[in-house]
């Protein structure tokens, strides 16, 4: 019998500790991201709610002004940069992919462009390319990204190694697009019955045209300029 240099006991210690040490560090990782159970290949199903706030978009409430002006526990500091580094996301209805409420794992909706004075920046986004033909959207205001989630879409920290916050953009013939998730397959669709928040869920892409998932990739929306004459 070829000797080992540890004992049988030792090995056996050695590997639960081992075993310990592993299941610490996943425990870790998924108290730090509540997605995590998403992540690693893992479709994520409509009804899971790792993060507690529902599967289905909850509408924003009723306020003369975006609730991020009055209720950010912390001063945002939104991304700097040219103005061409940014996007933001029109549908056929007039409704802009804006952030809502600044805490991240808040519900995504699209508001009225007539609201642009009032949103600012939360209309904005950085679209960033990922490689595969692959984009992920940074909210110029809250910097959290575009996320997938249960039947909708919401903001949430943004993560290199989270599929759900990966998105196709499919284009269409009228120069339109549709927005598919990567990790879904579904494309982000809205409705057209309401005229001021639109909310956002996911269904699975159609290949007739359907304009509640058309969606215009235009210039960010800028505070106006004054002008002075002299």
């Amino acid at each position: 019998m070829p000797h080992l240099p540890f004992s049988p006991t030792l090995m056996r210690s050695l590997f639960a500790l081992a075993f310990g040490v592993l299941t610490l560090a996943s425990c870790a990782k998924n108290t730090a991201n509540p997605l995590a159970a998403n992540i690693n290949g893992k479709i994520p199903d409509q009804i899971d709610d790792p993060l507690g706030i529902g599967t289905k978009p909850t509408a924003p409430a009723k306020q003369a002004a975006p609730s991020f002006i009055h209720n950010a526990k912390s001063r945002l500091s939104p991304l700097s940069g040219d103005a061409r580094d940014f996007v933001a996301l029109l549908n056929q209805g007039g409704g802009v992919v804006s952030v809502w409420a600044s805490a991240p794992a808040s519900w995504v909706w699209a508001h009225s462009a007539a609201l642009n004075a009032s949103f600012g920046d939360a209309f904005n986004w950085a679209m960033q390319p990922i490689g595969d033909g692959l984009f992920r959207f940074v909210n110029k205001l809250t910097r959290t990204c575009l996320n997938a989630y249960g039947q909708g879409v919401i903001h949430y920290p943004c993560d290199p190694n989270n599929p759900n916050q990966f998105f196709r953009i499919l284009p269409m013939d009228n120069g339109a697009s549709a927005i598919q998730s990567a990790s879904t397959n579904l494309c982000l669709q809205t409705s057209m019955h309401t005229k001021a928040n639109h909310p956002i869920t996911l269904n699975k892409c159609l290949q007739v045209a359907n304009s509640e998932q058309q969606w215009f990739i235009i210039p960010p929306f800028l505070k106006p300029t004054p002008i002075i004459y002299p």
